[in-house]
């Protein structure tokens, strides 16, 4: 073979080693991330704390009056509409209570069903439907039921405010411990032994 030939046969070899594979894939990033960006730190969102006083309307619970005795009285509405209003008593010496209520006017829009209607019953508690409580003392089965009858406008509905969902209000005395919170319209609220309701237009349960 001729110098000429032998210098092009290496001249061939040495292209076909040469010859450029595939082009690289791109390193893959982060789903919604550009490449070569920083990576964002997510912030939490904002939690309202929420203050008893905040809800207080009448009395001052744990400041004595001339009397020796205190109170408290909290409130608030389920939500926007007002049409669904929570009260919270707290006392000295004494048990207190939760009371929500179809606030007057409202009474059409329910959609559960009543229980029997008596203003005038035996063991003290007068019950029409449109209103739910927690005491210790007027249910004959439990801490917690129906209650109602001559619940007229809540001379406090101007002070009054909305709590706000997904926040709990915790009012407590020196016996006694009240928690709610509210979720579409819909009150709960429940004692430190667990009685307490749901209350709401269309939805009332209780757990005795």
């Amino acid at each position: 073979m001729s110098l000429r030939a032998v210098t092009i046969v290496a001249a061939v070899l040495l292209l076909a080693g040469c010859t450029p594979g595939p082009a690289p894939s791109p390193t893959p990033t982060a789903a919604g991330s550009s490449s070569g960006a920083e990576p964002t730190a997510s912030v939490p969102p904002t939690v309202e704390i929420i203050s008893p006083d905040d809800y207080l309307v009448d009395g001052t619970p744990g400041v004595a009056g001339a009397d020796g005795t205190w109170k408290g009285h909290y409130a608030f509405f389920a939500d926007a509409s007002k049409a669904v209003r929570c009260d919270i008593y707290i006392f000295s010496g004494d048990s207190g209570g939760v009371t929500c209520a179809v606030t007057p006017g409202n009474e059409s829009k329910v959609t559960y069903m009543l229980p029997p209607a008596d203003c005038a019953p035996e063991d003290g508690n007068p019950v029409d439907g449109y209103s739910a409580g927690i005491n210790y003392k007027v249910f004959t089965t439990g801490n917690s039921g129906w209650t109602g009858c001559g619940l007229g406008a809540s001379e406090f509905a101007g002070v009054t405010k909305v709590l706000p969902e997904g926040q709990d209000l915790l009012i407590e005395s020196p016996a006694e411990k009240y928690t709610c919170s509210v979720a579409g319209g819909v009150a709960a609220c429940f004692d430190a032994q667990g009685s307490g309701f749901h209350f709401g237009l269309s939805n009332v349960d209780f757990v005795e």
